[in-house]
């Protein structure tokens, strides 16, 4: 919801943090920006200061610096609604992606794994119209919006009672390659997976009649070989405790409806990439 008053004020000061040079294709997409480069370690002093001020953390080479900066912020009630995009490269274990998921979980953090990723999130977080970025940049956010390789040909079951939900989400994931199976209620949905076995992620809304998104959750869990399934829960309400109800009944993640369709691809790919 931060993110979304956009409005008519002039577009926050950028703040990349980078202990190391970036690659080439980072480094094109931030000079789009016209940044200020920062060291993790002089970060924090930064961005009190300029009250405006949203950052890019680069993880880098070495993440623990960068990491650390993010738990600091995270803790910091004047620091944790401040923007955040951290980008991921492919050289990251598991450890350093879900580290970065559960920061978003105490922050307003998005998670970058592409400079196409990064360049959408970073003209997001600066409120600017994709109309301001240069023409080669729009043209490279076209074609990776069309074609996300870590997406294409995964199968994707979506359990939720709001079929224009399932509809809105079904096209989006179709045009970028994914598959997409779907139930109306959580016993369906278990009917599904059987029927489905090569189903690789579930979208779960906690809402529905009957079955619940909790219930649904404990019993995909006892199905064989679905421990390890990446489960992202969907609600429609930011209620207090319902992240900790749903990671304990067995989801992997949490997102809010209306479903802000960028967050949820990224949270995808995070939880695919394994």
């Amino acid at each position: 919801a931060a993110l979304a008053a956009a409005g008519a004020a002039a577009s926050p000061t950028l703040g990349v943090v980078s202990d190391l040079a970036p690659a080439d294709a980072l480094q094109d997409v931030l000079d789009a920006f016209r940044p200020h480069v920062l060291a993790s370690a002089e970060a924090e002093d930064w961005l009190r200061t300029a009250v405006d001020a949203v950052a890019v953390v680069l993880l880098g080479e070495d993440p623990e610096g960068p990491l650390a900066l993010l738990r600091r912020l995270a803790e910091d009630p004047g620091l944790s609604e401040r923007p955040v995009v951290v980008q991921l490269e492919a050289h990251h274990d598991r450890s350093v992606r879900e580290q970065a998921v559960r920061l978003a979980e105490r922050m307003v953090l998005m998670v970058s794994e592409t400079p196409e990723e990064l360049l959408e999130l970073t003209a997001r977080v600066l409120h600017l119209p994709e109309s301001t970025l240069e023409e080669r940049h729009r043209e490279q956010l076209r074609r990776h919006r069309m074609q996300d390789s870590a997406l294409e040909g995964k199968l994707v079951l979506i359990i939720d009672d709001d079929i224009r939900n399932v509809f809105a989400l079904t096209s989006a994931f179709e045009q970028r390659g994914l598959r997409v199976v779907y139930a109306e209620d959580g016993r369906e949905g278990i009917a599904r997976l059987r029927e489905h076995p090569d189903v690789e992620l579930v979208l779960l809304d906690v809402m529905m009649p009957e079955m619940d998104g909790y219930e649904a959750a404990r019993a995909i869990r006892e199905l064989p070989g679905a421990a390890g399934l990446p489960i992202i829960s969907l609600t429609a309400k930011a209620l207090p405790g319902d992240r900790e109800k749903s990671l304990a009944a067995g989801a992997s993640d949490y997102i809010t409806k209306p479903v802000d369709l960028p967050e949820l691809l990224t949270l995808m790919r995070v939880w695919l990439h394994r």
